[in-house]
């Protein structure tokens, strides 16, 4: 079985593909245009392994854009207003990526040869125009992308009159793309599964096996300069935090307080637990890290600075997975997020935190037995939030037993493995092979 992966948002598909090649699936990485671009400039393979020449030869760059123009470009109106636009911003930036309307001939090209397709973004609509569909379609954005997220339905009500038609468009074309799909996965059941059921999809409720936890840590001469300075840090204290998900808490004025509520990452309950922490445990060594990611990173210095506890916060700059994953294994606590919304799940970070084997401080919005009854299997070993006050008593509590936190974070990654990671693989080819 030939399976391609299309696209590499949060270099998802890489780790699909290497855990699919090592059940002896012949799995290729099928590499967006603009993948790795910009902001995503750091979801690319390299950035995610120690081992690339291992997996080089399985990955595939295409002249396809995942974006508005492949999608609905070929069509009148829309590709005379992208040949403008693309014309007017090449004047301007000469390195943008390719936004002309890509020929079926292209994409067929790229995507015939295989048995199965896997993909997320726009890949559903891309092989509708050469007569495909996608055998496993999975969402990366909450809501899904170009469909049901937050902003496409702001967007979709205001703006030009062109960019509302062309934003309905596009999820037009997305919502037949994905019913053709003969298998929709996520495991974000508010409003990714809102939108599914808008649509009338029905969903198979299963995480991704986002995050390949199969190599060993490099030895300390291949290990950069900056990144043992930082370990040198970890180690030198008793009590180490580190969280590296996006910092997304400040309205940024789009959004009603509510709506924002359920938007926000609130990043900055963790910054006030930690405060409230080191007043209670003074003589403790203890250092809270965080990555300069996300739009917020500013407000969140400020917050630190206002609450007198900058000395005992060190700001990390953005780096890679491969890096990430060395740091987490060496702190105490991994923090993703603490979302309000009911059923929302982790994200990479997260599974970052579970496959390195440390306690993951999260919020947990399922009531009793409602994890295990959505996805027929018990909730991972972690540190739940339900609230802004359980924070400083989750910190406390581990603090003061480090080796009940040592534990923790050992039957976190055992969780991890038989529910995610490889075994989580072996599902996802059970559903190709429609066992």
């Amino acid at each position: 079985m030939r399976v391609a992966l299309l696209g590499n948002m949060n270099n998802n598909n890489f780790s699909i593909m290497r855990y699919f090649r090592d059940l002896g699936i012949d799995a290729h990485l099928v590499l967006f245009e603009n993948d790795g671009y910009k902001s995503n400039s750091h979801f690319i393979p390299e950035n995610d392994t120690w081992e690339y020449d291992k997996w080089e030869a399985y990955i595939h760059k295409t002249n396809i854009f995942n974006g508005y123009g492949s999608v609905i470009g070929h069509k009148f109106p829309y590709n005379f207003l992208f040949v403008i636009a693309y014309a007017g911003l090449k004047l301007i930036n000469k390195d943008i990526p390719n936004l002309k309307p890509v020929s079926e001939e292209s994409i067929k090209a790229a995507l015939n040869g295989y048995d199965c397709y896997i993909g997320s973004g726009l890949s559903a609509t891309l092989l509708r125009r050469i007569n495909k569909k996608l055998d496993i379609f999975y969402p990366y954005a909450t809501g899904i992308e170009y469909l049901g997220t937050e902003l496409v339905r702001k967007k979709i009500m205001d703006g030009s009159y062109v960019r509302r038609k062309i934003i309905r468009e596009t999820s037009e074309v997305q919502k037949q793309a994905i019913r053709d799909a003969q298998n929709c996965i996520t495991a974000e059941l508010s409003l990714t599964k809102t939108t599914f059921d808008e649509i009338d999809v029905p969903i198979v409720p299963m995480a991704i096996p986002m995050v390949y936890n199969k190599e060993t840590h490099p030895p300390k001469d291949q290990i950069a300069d900056h990144l043992l300075d930082i370990i040198k840090d970890i180690e030198s204290n008793d009590f180490t935090i580190i969280n590296h998900s996006r910092q997304m808490w400040v309205n940024p004025g789009d959004f009603t307080n509510e709506e924002w509520r359920k938007q926000s990452k609130h990043n900055e309950w963790l910054i006030k637990g930690f405060a409230k922490y080191l007043k209670k445990r003074p003589n403790v060594r203890s250092k809270l890290f965080i990555l300069e990611y996300g739009t917020d990173v500013k407000d969140s210095k400020l917050l630190c600075k206002e609450l007198g506890i900058q000395e005992s916060v060190r700001w990390l700059p953005k780096m890679t997975r491969k890096e990430l994953l060395l740091l987490i294994s060496k702190c105490s606590i991994g923090v993703d997020q603490f979302s309000i919304e009911n059923n929302s799940l982790w994200g990479g970070s997260g599974w970052e935190v579970l496959a390195s084997g440390k306690p993951l401080l999260q919020s947990f919005m399922f009531e009793e037995g409602e994890f295990e009854n959505k996805f027929d299997q018990p909730a991972p070993p972690m540190l739940k939030v339900k609230s802004e006050s359980c924070i400083v008593d989750h910190l406390l509590d581990i603090s003061d037993n480090p080796e009940k936190g040592r534990k923790l974070g050992e039957a976190a990654k055992n969780w991890f493995n038989k529910y995610n990671g490889i075994s989580l693989a072996q599902k996802w080819i059970e559903l190709l092979e429609g066992k």
